[in-house]
């Protein structure tokens, strides 16, 4: 049963307001934690675990007891990864860091090959046996049993690769307004498309045999064979998500020269077509969530959660610092959020009832990040390296403090 600390909120009306000032004492009783520090080679690899990436580099795994395994030093003369990108995958078998190194690790921590980059990394793909590695406008493939390089690209002309995806025959390549197709096999060009001047394009995805190319002011869609165009619609997305069905969901903004308007959308993705639309106040730097429970927004002030049907289900107030996370627990009817003020909150989805309330490892911070692997909520303060590990009803596990400045984090 999950906990409801009445305590932690304060009721108004219909509604209830979350507030987060002076939580400090009453979240001193709300779960208590063993705190471990030493980072050591331990046990074998139980699952899930918790592998880290340092900014400069360095791997860290724990597991779900809180256990440090092992720690690998870093690659070499890393300096700082770039903030965006993936640099970590794991797999069953193995683990992947690209940096100004690509390395493979096996589960258990230990170096199965090593080879230098041309340039620092910017993203990664893994496909098959191959992985692929973006930067400074080169793409690298590399055997990931061997740790030979199949192939290189250096044509691209772009400064920056901001995203990488794939549909099984091609890789796509996307970074300034260009979207560039090399085959998997060899990296030669298949097509290249680019979309308006002075956009950037922020993601890729590939569903249908389309691929859908979201920039930071357009989504237009193409056929992945051959790059050509299906359509084009101008809107500032701010969340973005794509049903197995093919029907895109957004949270967006569209500015014209006469006016801006904002709210929740519902697309075909073959076609184009709206199946449906909300309006809503939607500002810049706010945050929320999209999953199969439906559309979950964080403004300065509420709270607003949809069906994926575009209708309201409820609305609460909202007292404090910015949301900085917004994770769902589709299985267990879950909103998640964490805030800059250090506070993390679990909300029924279909309700809007707030049943626990928690305090963000190493206290208030702008970079937390939530993930989820059952039985486990994990929260990592990218700030002070700081991570906890919460049950769904909102008991704390365990917290450890690990290395500053982390990168990213991959649960497997």
């Amino acid at each position: 049963m999950r906990s409801k600390q009445k305590s932690c909120f304060q009721r108004k009306g219909a509604m209830i307001a979350i507030s987060f000032v002076g939580l400090a004492m009453i979240l001193l009783s709300c779960g208590k934690a063993a705190t471990t520090n030493a980072l050591q080679r331990s046990q074998p690899v139980q699952s899930p675990t918790l592998y880290l990436l340092s900014s400069q580099g360095g791997l860290y795994a724990v597991r779900a007891d809180g256990k440090q395994l092992w720690q690998a030093p870093d690659g070499g003369n890393v300096g700082t990864i770039p903030p965006d990108g993936r640099h970590l995958i794991v797999t069953s078998q193995m683990i992947y860091v690209a940096t100004d190194t690509v390395r493979a690790y096996s589960r258990d921590g230990q170096l199965r090959w090593r080879n230098d980059l041309p340039t620092m990394a910017e993203d990664s793909l893994l496909v098959g046996s191959t992985l692929y590695i973006a930067g400074g406008g080169t793409i690298t493939a590399w055997d990931t049993t061997t740790g030979t390089l199949r192939w290189q690209h250096n044509n691209i002309a772009l400064v920056s690769i901001t995203a990488l995806a794939s549909d099984g025959q091609d890789l796509l390549v996307g970074g300034g307004n260009q979207v560039t197709a090399l085959t998997l096999t060899s990296g030669a060009q298949t097509w290249s498309m680019q979309g308006d001047p002075g956009e950037t394009v922020k993601e890729l995805f590939v569903e249908h045999a389309i691929v859908l190319l979201r920039t930071d002011a357009s989504l237009t869609a193409a056929q992945a064979a051959t790059g050509k165009a299906i359509w084009h619609r101008d809107s500032q997305v701010q969340a973005i998500s794509i049903d197995p069905a093919g029907i895109i969901y957004t949270v967006f903004v569209d500015v014209t020269s006469d006016s801006a308007t904002s709210g929740l959308r519902a697309i075909r993705l073959n076609t184009g077509a709206q199946l449906w639309a909300v309006p809503f106040p939607i500002d810049n730097g706010e945050i929320g969530s999209i999953s199969s429970m439906g559309i979950l927004w964080a403004k300065s002030t509420s709270l607003t959660a949809w069906s994926l049907d575009g209708k309201q289900r409820w609305q609460m107030p909202y007292v404090g610092k910015p949301i900085e996370n917004v994770v769902s627990i589709d299985a267990q009817h879950l909103f998640v959020l964490a805030s800059q003020d250090g506070i993390i909150t679990a909300i029924d989805a279909h309700q809007g009832h707030p049943l626990w309330q928690q305090r963000v490892p190493g206290g208030a911070s702008s970079n937390v990040q939530v993930s989820v692997q059952p039985p486990l909520i994990w929260v990592l303060n990218k700030d002070t390296g700081d991570i906890g590990a919460f049950t769904f009803d909102g008991t704390r596990r365990w917290t450890l403090a690990g290395p500053p400045s982390l990168r990213e984090i991959v649960i497997e």
